[in-house]
């Protein structure tokens, strides 16, 4: 759904965090690649348009960089199994 959404609109932030939690779920050094990858992405893509102006709530929610699911991530990613932190929750 994550690859979906962001072939529909490459700078859709949460989709590419949603893409990294299903990458982790999935498990294994290739998925925690992508995963990570896919993590980087959203975060170059929040710094690129944060001067962008966010004129209406899609905008706002399309390029917003939620903390707390970022920590999460790096906290799975980091850690040794899918017990290393709480689930990330979709928006």
């Amino acid at each position: 759904a994550a690859d979906r959404a962001l072939a529909l609109e490459p700078a859709m932030v949460p989709a590419y965090l949603l893409r990294a939690a299903a990458l982790v779920e999935t498990g294994g050094k290739s998925a925690r690649e992508d995963a990570r990858r896919s993590l980087a992405e959203a975060e170059r893509v929040a710094r690129e348009y944060a001067s962008a102006p966010r004129e209406n709530g899609y905008v706002r929610e399309l390029l917003r960089l939620d903390g707390e699911r970022v920590e999460a991530l790096r906290r799975r990613l980091a850690g040794a199994g899918p017990g290393a932190a709480a689930p990330v929750r979709s928006q």
